[in-house]
């Protein structure tokens, strides 16, 4: 908006030059300048409103005053509206944030899979290439017990309401552990209870109430009860060239999800009899690394290779309904809330919901250990009253995250 200099009356009305007002053979060019006369006309018109509104705005004593810090013109063009290519739910930034607690050295090697039990705030187990697992105390790091294995354990989950532990190793056989029910028991070498031969390297492993859940990278799918006993196998139909890279389970959902190398996301039903594959959907453009149910098993989050989050709905998964750009992909895991944590463009570690919302992030400051260690992490877990994060990588490093509120 342009002020009119005050040498001009209110009844200023520009109007064409004499030169143009002769006939010189153009009609059509004057007709044009006549009807650029009038569009500055009712410019003018307007300016005056607009300049007697701010007039009448610094008179008002209950009325703030309005700053122009760059000049005191009202600019009449419209803002662009800024392109939103992802997610399409506002995120709120809270007074939470995510600071170091406690800093754990359990294995030889590095971790390559982390759980908090759903029973017991106190403990946690990591599952390691140095072929060990091992379920530890939250206050200490103590070793509670130590789970051997002939190859790398890859997996593993604790049962969500029995003290039982389940493991999934590179030696094909999947380990169901027996865990004591007070920490005041030290174990050094525990032996599994149960022991399931599925002859290839194990890729994810589940529990639910009554059954357990496993997969292998060759794509097979089977579901046992809790005593081993075979109850069904599935084939998840995947390329020769592709492998399965991590199953999930939700114990409100009888669906089963999992994911491959070739970018897909698989739902599969387990009420049917031939446990029909429901959905199949090329979730990534790259490997499909991680998902899981939150919500009570309406909804899934995935990630993988192409730096992207994505959320579906289980009753629409033609689209997602959500997606975020992440620096760089990890499991995922899913608190009780439906929290996860992920990595931000900009390098920074925030905590997300599935609808979009931020819950805080974590305060690294200038500590050279917290850095390195979340610049090789692959795999977090929440504690059951969401108060603790732990995170752990290949650096062979467990750091516990408290929350707090400003």
């Amino acid at each position: 908006m342009t002020e009119v200099p005050e040498e001009h009356s209110n009844d200023f009305i520009p109007s064409l030059p004499p030169s143009f007002q002769t006939n010189f053979g153009n009609e059509r060019f004057v007709d044009l300048l006549k009807d650029i006369l009038k569009e500055y006309t009712l410019l003018y018109e307007d300016n005056k409103a607009l300049i007697a509104q701010l007039e009448g705005l610094k008179v008002q004593p209950n009325v703030r005053n309005v700053k122009f810090y760059q000049s005191d013109v009202v600019d009449t063009k419209k803002p662009k509206p800024q392109k939103s290519t992802y997610s399409h739910y506002v995120s709120k930034k809270t007074t939470e944030h995510w600071k170091f607690l406690h800093n754990y050295i359990l294995h030889r090697d590095c971790i390559l899979d982390l759980a908090c039990s759903p029973w017991d705030m106190s403990i946690f187990a990591t599952a390691s290439s140095d072929r060990s697992a091992r379920i530890s105390t939250a206050e200490s790091g103590k070793c509670l017990q130590f789970l051997v294995h002939p190859r790398p354990v890859s997996s593993l989950m604790f049962h969500p309401t029995e003290h039982l532990l389940a493991t999934g190793c590179g030696d094909g056989i999947v380990r169901l552990f027996k865990i004591g029910v007070t920490i005041d028991e030290d174990h050094k070498e525990q032996l599994p209870t149960t022991e399931i031969k599925i002859g290839d390297i194990v890729s994810g492993v589940c529990l639910g109430n009554d059954s357990i859940y496993t997969a292998t990278w060759g794509g097979v799918v089977g579901v046992y009860d809790l005593h081993g006993e075979h109850i069904s196998s599935i084939s998840s139909s995947i390329g020769i060239n592709d492998h399965i890279t991590s199953l999930a389970s939700d114990v409100y959902s009888p669906i089963l999800s999992c994911t491959a190398t070739d970018g897909s996301l698989r739902l599969i039903d387990i009420r049917t009899p031939n446990h029909a594959r429901i959905e199949c959907i090329n979730a990534h453009s790259d490997s499909c690394i991680s998902a899981q149910f939150c919500e009570q098993g309406k909804t899934i989050v995935s990630t993988g290779f192409d730096k992207i989050v994505k959320i579906w709905d289980i009753k629409m998964m033609k689209a997602p309904k959500a997606m975020y750009k992440i620096s760089y992909p990890s499991k995922i895991n899913i608190s009780q809330n439906d929290k996860f944590l992920v990595q931000a463009e900009d390098k920074s570690w925030i905590i997300i919901d599935s609808n979009g919302l931020r819950h805080g992030k974590l305060k690294i400051g200038a500590d050279v250990l917290q850095r390195e260690h979340l610049r090789l992490q692959i795999c977090s877990s929440f504690s059951y009253d969401e108060s603790v994060l732990y995170t752990a990588g290949l650096d062979r490093h467990v750091i516990a995250w408290g929350v707090q509120t400003n």
